[in-house]
């Protein structure tokens, strides 16, 4: 059994509980759309997390070029997207900025991911649902003010130098190219911890909800793009984070439904 089909079982198993976490909630006769749509995102997360267990231990060295996990991963990131949709509904604030490097990010990454995979079609479909997801996220974190100015312009940086950084690979000496892909990784989990910790702190001091909610599912989704640009042990590290960033969006589920219970 390799290093990552246990990392997916403990992925596995932090999914799980926070399925049952959200199977409680709806159980205590909650009626929210935003809680429904996690619960099936949970679901279909678990089925694709399966899926990925069985497949490492049935045909480890096997390549897939399109499998039932695209589907599966395209499927929960667009649950996740309805729920924080459902939890912060667009009210009419602009955000064509956050909507235009949203677009831009996701296309430079699918063509990263073509790059290094060859993968067309999957890449393609995978990329159009990480888009949308990140829009959403987008859109929600600036209609609340998650963030401040200074912040949206460092995160801006911090994405173009990621696309930098893992684009050069293709086009530098491969004597170099650990060098620029260490930056990157090294780049990227300063972002990862720093969404995180804030994310952490907001859940914490009991912010706003809403907040938490745009916040966790910020984290969620970096950690989604670090999965995605990162090889070796930063790979193993990813998924780590990954249970992480599923708990933190459990536990901004449950500040939210509290809050909607208590205004009740």
């Amino acid at each position: 059994m390799t290093a990552s089909t246990v990392l997916y079982l403990v992925e596995g198993a932090v999914g799980l509980i926070v399925l049952i976490r959200t199977m409680r909630l709806i159980g205590t006769g909650v009626r929210s759309m935003m809680v429904v749509f996690f619960l099936f995102a949970m679901i279909t997360f678990l089925v694709n997390n399966t899926y990925w267990i069985a497949y490492d231990l049935m045909l480890p060295d096997v390549r897939m070029p399109f499998s039932a996990d695209e589907l599966g991963e395209a499927a929960f990131m667009l649950l996740f997207a309805s729920a924080l949709g459902n939890a912060i509904p667009p009210n009419g604030v602009p955000f064509k900025k956050q909507a235009v490097a949203a677009i831009l990010f996701s296309a430079a990454s699918v063509a990263l991911w073509i790059g290094w995979s060859g993968e067309w079609v999957q890449d393609i479909v995978g990329g159009a649902a990480y888009c949308y997801f990140l829009c959403v996220i987008l859109r929600c974190a600036k209609q609340i003010g998650a963030y401040s100015r200074r912040e949206w312009i460092v995160m801006g940086a911090a994405c173009t130098a990621t696309i930098a950084l893992q684009a050069a690979w293709f086009h530098i000496p491969s004597s170099v190219r650990v060098f620029t892909e260490t930056a990157a990784y090294i780049l990227m989990f300063v972002m990862l911890v720093w969404i995180m910790v804030k994310a952490i702190a907001a859940l914490r001091t009991r912010n706003d909800p809403k907040v938490c909610l745009a916040l966790s599912f910020t984290a969620y989704m970096w950690v989604t793009t670090v999965v995605y640009m990162t090889a070796g042990v930063w790979y193993l590290f990813a998924t780590v984070a990954t249970c992480a960033a599923l708990l933190l969006m459990s536990s901004a589920v449950r500040a939210a439904v509290r809050a909607e219970v208590s205004a009740e």
